[in-house]
Formats: C-alpha cells, structure tokens, sequence
C-alpha cells in the first residue's frame, strides 16, 4: 500500500464481518489487513479470534494486542456460544466493528 488512506470524515455505521471456513486460504490475514485500514482511518475494530485451538486473527499480535478480544478458554460447545455472544454485545455496547475469525479446518 503506497497511500495512507484518509481519515474517514463522516461516522460510519459498525458493522459485523465473520470470516468461518476452510484454513489456510487468507481469510486471516485478509481480515488483518481490513484491521490495519481500519486503524490508519483513525477508527478501533474490535477483533476476535474464535477458534480456540489454533490462532487465526490472533496472530497478528501487533494489532491484536491492542483492539482483540481474549480468545475462548475450550471448545465445549457452551464456552464458544457465551463467547460470541460476548462479543457482538461488546461490539453493539461500544459501537464498534467487530471483526470475528471463526477458524477453519485444515487440509491434511
């Protein structure tokens, strides 16, 4: 990215983006990089890593570290339904966007 982008000038409504699926195709990294504008625009994305076993969106600690939320203790199926929960109402508290990395299923 050549450009900084310009700080955005009228308030924008939050929005919701999930990225579920097959691993190892982007989706992380794309969403990082959805993050990163985000941030360079002068807004704070809530970020949330939902895969308790690997680290997806998580890994990007730079950005992680400062506007994610902690990722599900185990994958019991109540600890990820209270965990979403917690973060759309986060999210629809602060008026933020929430940007939620559900993981995926590698390929062997």
């Amino acid at each position: 990215m050549s450009e900084k982008p310009a700080p955005s000038k009228s308030p924008r409504t939050p929005v919701a983006a999930v990225k579920a699926g097959r691993g190892n195709l982007g989706g992380s990294t794309a969403e990082a990089a959805l993050a990163e504008r985000a941030i360079m625009q002068g807004r704070s994305p809530l970020l949330a890593d939902g895969d308790a076993r690997n680290p997806g969106l998580s890994a990007f600690r730079s950005v992680y570290e400062r506007f994610g939320l902690n990722r599900p203790v185990s994958e019991d199926a109540a600890v990820p339904k209270e965990w979403f929960s917690e973060a759309f109402s986060m999210a629809a508290e602060q008026k933020k966007s929430l940007l939620v990395d559900v993981g995926g299923v590698s390929s062997p």
